[in-house]
């Protein structure tokens, strides 16, 4: 299994430190290739990490989590220091100047960055009022790939749909709110502060699915989910919208959590309103899976069931040999009686980094419009079944789909901790467990808890 993207940024639990640290390590790292998360001291973090950056005095680390640190460097971890010499990390006769010849700028100052020898050649360490300066030298030398600083550019929105008379109810909805300009007679849209224009779509109408009414396209966008979700006046006419872009800058995940989306891989995100009278209305968590099972059921439609996927709780796709291949998001609101729900969905369809994609676990090849086309199609479908048919006909056909089905896994809820049996999803979209002792059946919810798939770890979280 191979490492994924993650930098982690120790900086003892100080929010506007971490937020300080990534803003100065985005400036230097290649953003297309890594990720970067703030270190939970109750989580698992040394295998899914590449790189270690500490952000603190040494005398603040607690022993433990410094214990972790030196398991981590021993095992190969790489480790940058942007707070000192860490002599009870590395002993103090053990820092060198920095060999090789992307190190020889600062030969004449060995003190201001320096990396240990021998089983701690994979330890950097930089002290100096020059951070910036020096900071990608550090970088270079462990390794990490660097930012290229190409300036990239939004590109247009192209709309289409079945209907004509449904795109012009729709222009006419962005002119009422003001985003037509006379001048230069072009319709916008506002994306993080930036106006981006949105037109027809000029080409031969697309063979596109009945749902959603709307589809817009996009080569780079900041991110498909923020743009639906910001602009949801687009939707307040009662027809779904959806956007699909081969490349996000800003792309979001889960939580707080970023998402890369390189170019050749998939942002598709789609809005939709729903009628409390429906029975979906009250299980709302089952939104999510089923986006995960239309997602799975799409690429193996699309590669003939070549393709090994599937979904990992509560809302990943991954491969059957154990990468993660995609993920969804979802938000919902609620306004009176209606709910607006706005689908995130993330695929790897052709992007060689930064793991895998469709195309290097399967020789069918497919097309990123493809490829949302039958998510959508597959999602509505789903959504009128779960609708007619209940909770109990979809969850059977989710577990024939996921990675866990009768897995054991080991509960952590602080200090108390349990082993269970995955059984499968309760009726309000809990994963159901079964306690191996008492025989005892109980749920997990899935937006409190993180599940460490590859250690069979479900880790309660604490949310402040």
């Amino acid at each position: 299994m191979a490492k994924p993207p993650n930098i982690i940024v120790y900086c003892c639990r100080s929010g506007s430190k971490f937020e300080a640290t990534c803003k100065l390590l985005y400036k230097h790292i290649n953003k297309e290739k890594y990720l970067i998360y703030q270190l939970n001291e109750t989580e698992q973090w040394q295998q899914y990490c590449r790189l270690v950056v500490l952000n603190t005095s040494p005398n603040d680390i607690p022993r433990n989590i410094l214990s972790q640190f030196k398991i981590f460097t021993k095992s190969g971890g790489k480790l940058l220091s942007l707070g000192g010499y860490f002599t009870s990390l590395i002993p103090w006769d053990s820092y060198i100047e920095p060999p090789g010849p992307c190190l020889d700028e600062i030969v004449s100052n060995p003190y201001d960055l320096c990396c240990g020898q021998g089983q701690h050649k994979n330890v950097v360490l930089l002290k100096t009022n020059e951070i910036e300066q020096k900071l990608s030298t550090a970088l270079k030398y462990l390794d990490v790939s660097l930012s290229e600083n190409e300036d990239i550019q939004l590109t247009p929105l192209y709309c289409y749909s079945k209907s004509s008379k449904i795109l012009d109810c729709f222009f006419q909805s962005l002119a009422n709110k003001g985003l037509y300009s006379n001048v230069s007679k072009t319709y916008s849209l506002s994306i993080d502060s930036c106006s981006v224009p949105i037109k027809r779509n000029a080409d031969d109408p697309l063979d596109v699915p009945d749902f959603p009414d709307i589809f817009i396209n996009s080569k780079v966008v900041t991110s498909t989910q923020k743009l639906l979700w910001d602009n949801r006046f687009l939707t307040s006419s009662g027809k779904s919208i959806a956007i699909i872009a081969e490349h996000q800058c800003s792309g979001i995940g889960r939580g707080k959590n970023q998402w890369l989306s390189p170019s050749g891989s998939l942002s598709l995100s789609f809005h939709f309103g729903l009628g409390d009278n429906l029975f979906i209305s009250r299980k709302l968590p089952f939104v999510q899976y089923i986006s995960g099972l239309a997602t799975v059921n799409a690429i193996r439609n699309l590669t003939c069931s070549s393709a090994p996927v599937a979904l990992k709780w509560p809302n990943d796709i991954y491969t059957t040999g154990g990468y993660k291949i995609g993920g969804i998001l979802v938000n919902c609101a609620t306004t009176g009686d209606k709910i607006s729900c706005c689908v995130g969905i993330g695929v790897n369809v052709s992007n060689t980094e930064p793991t895998v994609s469709i195309a290097s676990i399967t020789d069918k090849k497919v097309s990123i419009n493809q490829l949302a086309f039958e998510i959508c199609r597959n999602f509505h479908e789903e959504l009128s079944k779960f609708n007619q048919d209940g909770i109990t006909q979809f969850v059977g056909r989710y577990c024939k789909v996921w990675l866990h089905q009768n897995a054991r896994v080991k509960i952590n809820v602080g200090a108390n901790d349990c082993e269970a049996t995955i059984i499968g999803i309760d009726q309000d979209g809990y994963l159901l467990v079964e306690n191996i002792n008492s025989g005892i059946r109980f749920s997990v919810q899935p937006d409190g808890n993180s599940f460490d798939m590859m250690l069979n770890l479900i880790a309660v979280k604490n949310i402040n």
